[in-house]
């Protein structure tokens, strides 16, 4: 009787820890959604004409303007250098990031200036990483030959091996 009596006490505690992971995980869960919606929002109603922005799909501009139309907000931005404007309309739920405002939570995304030593500092790293990958590259052409040339010996010798058999 005792036997049965343990196993069921510690089947409740079971069930007892299942339901409050499966009750209070997805509490938290809200919590932190509606604390990100909250800054995403206020980002969003912060934003004005001449603010630099990152989009969700990476591309970074200058907003232009901002319009209400139709019952929807919408961001017109300029992206491109002095030669080579482009100017897009998008959805302000689209917009990621405001690198103009420095008080912003950083994220993942982190906002450098742009000064000469920083653009020397990226050049060398640049190169620096392109000799690593034209190194690696390298190592990789010559690991395959060695692989094929080691391929080609064991097929020779499995070819004079059958061979011999066959005399």
């Amino acid at each position: 009787m005792n036997l049965l009596l343990a196993v069921s006490v510690e089947q409740w505690v079971l069930l007892g820890v299942l339901l409050l992971v499966l009750i209070i995980s997805p509490i938290f869960m809200m919590a932190k959604n509606k604390k990100a919606m909250a800054s995403t929002q206020k980002m969003i109603d912060e934003l004005k004409k001449g603010d630099t922005i990152l989009t969700a799909a990476g591309v970074i501009g200058k907003v232009v303007s901002i319009d209400n139309k139709e019952g929807y907000k919408t961001v017109t931005i300029e992206t491109g250098d002095e030669k080579h404007k482009g100017y897009m309309c998008i959805d302000v739920a689209s917009v990621y990031y405001n690198l103009s405002n420095p008080t912003q939570p950083q994220g993942a995304v982190n906002k450098t200036e742009n000064t000469k030593e920083t653009k020397t500092e990226e050049k060398t790293e640049n190169t620096e990483n392109k000799d690593v990958t034209t190194n690696l590259v390298e190592e990789i052409k010559e690991t395959t030959k060695s692989e094929q040339i080691s391929q080609e010996k064991t097929a020779k010798t499995s070819k004079s091996k059958k061979s011999k058999k066959s005399e």
